[in-house]
């Protein structure tokens, strides 16, 4: 009885191996599917990121490809839905060298996930692309001011994004000088004569903030 059973049970696993090889192909599809969208034949690239006050969107067109402007989406339900937020309403590409562009969500919404996408005009849709938006305040804080010995700059800034710190006396002159990543610096002083100075912080946006400060 054991015997007869043996092949039954070889058939049993050979099918369970294939139906767990047609779901696996299946999931893969369906994946592929979600990822490759009509507007990616002619997508040289297409990245997100904040900058500073806005979500900056980085794309192009491939040499030899076109579309009938470009239009970048943004969706803040998880993708149910899509409100566009910029637009090109010229030909996009259309040369034989990959041709860059660039949009600015000026309005983007923070706190949570966003998502983008193109549609590129007479191609499609292409694929989807996230990014997190941290509202930033432009404001400069020094203390103490005036300050002795020590002075601490605080500016609201991405972790990543990288600054110049500089102090500058009333003529001009450059009395001290430090790149930052980030928008926290301890400054020492105590080497600098007492007056006023201009403190300025450029960011790598080139955004400037400037400050006065005492120095005793």
């Amino acid at each position: 009885m054991q015997q007869a059973n043996e092949p039954l049970t070889g058939k049993v696993r050979i099918f369970e191996h294939m139906v767990r090889l047609v779901l696996l192909l299946g999931l893969l599809s369906m994946h592929i599917g979600l990822i490759a969208q009509p507007g990616d034949r002619v997508l040289g690239n297409f990245t997100v990121q904040q900058v500073h006050h806005a979500i900056r969107a980085d794309f192009s067109i491939l040499g030899g490809a076109s579309c009938l402007g470009a239009e970048l989406q943004r969706s803040a339900d998880g993708g149910l839905t899509f409100t566009p937020v910029a637009a090109i309403r010229e030909v996009c590409g259309g040369t034989a060298f990959t041709e860059h562009y660039t949009f600015h969500d000026e309005t983007p919404i923070a706190g949570i996930e966003l998502i983008y996408r193109l549609d590129l005009g007479g191609v499609g849709l292409t694929s989807e692309r996230t990014a997190s938006f941290i509202a930033l305040n432009d404001a400069l804080v020094a203390y103490p001011n005036p300050a002795e010995g020590q002075l601490n700059l605080r500016w609201n800034a991405l972790p990543t994004e990288r600054s110049t710190v500089e102090i500058n006396d009333l003529n001009g002159q450059n009395r001290y000088r430090e790149p930052v990543i980030g928008g926290a610096l301890r400054v020492d002083v105590s080497t600098l004569p007492s007056g006023v100075y201009l403190l300025v912080v450029t960011t790598e946006w080139h955004i400037r903030h400037v400050r006065r400060v005492v120095i005793r």
